[in-house]
């Protein structure tokens, strides 16, 4: 989702503040970023995220995602004239 407001591919933000935005422990959220670059779906290194297949991770996202994105979007667009 952060991706998507900012609309860049490349996030500053290392894995120490992403696993507490997550609210996971850090080993957990190594244990996933391993498994994401491994797959090709992201990159993680010194302090940068770089997401490299965004449809591949939302695929893995549950529902939440496309219900979140929708939402938001509503809340962006401009109100009828």
């Amino acid at each position: 989702m952060s991706r998507d407001r900012i609309s860049r591919d490349h996030l500053r933000m290392t894995q120490e503040q992403l696993a507490e935005l997550l609210g996971v422990s850090r080993t957990t959220l190594s244990t996933v970023a391993t498994a994401f670059a491994r797959g090709g779906l992201a990159d993680f290194r010194h302090g940068l995220v770089t997401i490299r297949d965004p449809a591949g991770l939302e695929q893995l996202a549950c529902e939440c995602y496309s219900v979140l994105r929708h939402q938001f979007e509503g809340l962006t667009e401009s109100p009828p004239p």
